[in-house]
């Protein structure tokens, strides 16, 4: 399976309207990364492509990166310190069971777009748009 068509057209552009609506909402920065297959623990690993994509480089450190490893079949969901220090670990552990929940009954796009839509409401109370607030990180879907 080729990452780059893992989503047709549509999924993309529902996830990075997603993506688009909840960063409209907040000052924070939201990123979904695909790759075929992830070594190791699948959270550090998604630590390591946070570094790599420079999300920890925002101003604030309000950064969240969806990561998921297609044939491992495997993803993680993290945020910047800024965000981890606001919510902790057991929002990012529900986070990541609803994902896992709407991805066994529905789509991977629709979990994917859940947790967007959940991290906005989060976001923006933590988070709200600050005035001079500039857009950081690309909105698109990135592949490795």
């Amino acid at each position: 399976m080729h990452t780059r068509r893992f989503f047709n057209l549509e999924e993309e552009q529902r996830i990075i309207d997603a993506i688009r609506h909840a960063e409209s909402q907040s000052s924070a920065e939201v990123r979904v990364h695909i790759n075929k297959h992830s070594e190791g623990d699948v959270v550090s690993y998604a630590q390591e492509i946070f570094t790599f994509l420079g999300m920890d480089k925002t101003e604030l450190h309000n950064g969240v990166l969806i990561y998921l490893a297609v044939e491992n079949r495997n993803f993680a969901v993290i945020g910047d310190h800024a965000i981890h220090e606001r919510v902790g670990q057991m929002y990012w552990d529900t986070l990541r069971n609803e994902m896992q929940a709407e991805f066994k009954n529905e789509s991977v796009c629709s979990g994917i777009v859940h947790a967007i839509e959940k991290l906005a409401n989060t976001l923006k109370k933590y988070f709200p748009v600050l005035p001079k607030d500039k857009n950081e990180i690309i909105d698109d879907i990135s592949y490795g």
